[in-house]
């Protein structure tokens, strides 16, 4: 298969994760908020970075983690702020742009299905 029919295969499947992300979350009746500064907090509540590294390795709160674990940590914080009261935290996906994109579509699924609807996503440049 030639790359410009994987390349074209890869964009439609992260546009209908969004796709589907964008409209889960409103028919939830998830507020939609749109900040012109790149990268701030989508909600009031605390922001939990989400790092993935140029080689796919994934770190939480400084803590490496592998797909499972990841969504078991996002489950975590998600229910202590429930447990105590505080508003749902926002996660902010911080990436290598060495990531590939399946990667970051099995991090952002595993975010999913752990139950947030809060997820910023930004690629940041290495430091070469």
């Amino acid at each position: 298969m030639s790359r410009q029919i994987v390349a074209l295969i890869v964009g439609l499947a992260v546009l209908g994760l969004a796709t589907s992300l964008y409209f889960s979350t409103k028919e939830a009746g998830v507020e939609q908020v749109l900040d012109e500064d790149f990268g701030a907090p989508l909600e009031s509540g605390r922001t939990v970075e989400i790092t993935v590294a140029g080689s796919g390795e994934i770190y939480v709160l400084g803590r490496q983690v592998d797909i499972a674990g990841l969504e078991q940590e996002v489950e975590t914080l998600l229910e202590s702020a429930r447990e105590d009261g505080s508003p749902e935290p926002s996660f902010q996906l911080l990436t290598d742009p060495d990531v590939e994109t399946g990667q970051l579509l099995l991090i952002m699924d595993a975010i999913q299905r752990a139950g947030s609807t809060s997820v910023a996503f930004e690629v940041r440049q290495s430091d070469e």
